[in-house]
């Protein structure tokens, strides 16, 4: 993860969402406020599109996130970027 993903997910908290996950139909990453459910091709909230609660994330940001991923834990992978660094400091 990059420093500019990390920053970017801890704006995404501060905004109340808790996760983020990539669609196989467009290849596009959203944030959710809630932890979404995989459906044919999308995450979705409630099984329609475009749910309440998700915004779209910024292009060329968390290019690790595959849609064969779970959803990302918004703050497990701050606290874990966290520690890392933490460890590369000591």
């Amino acid at each position: 993860m990059t420093k500019a993903d990390y920053d970017e997910l801890v704006r995404r908290r501060s905004d109340g969402f808790k996760y983020i996950a990539r669609d196989l139909y467009c290849g596009k990453l959203y944030a959710y406020m809630k932890k979404p459910k995989r459906y044919e091709q999308i995450f979705a909230l409630s099984g329609r599109f475009p749910s309440e609660g998700c915004e779209l994330v910024k292009k060329g940001t968390f290019e690790f996130i595959k849609w064969e991923d779970e959803p990302l834990n918004i703050a497990a992978a701050i606290a874990e970027y966290e520690r890392a660094q933490e460890v590369n400091h000591e």
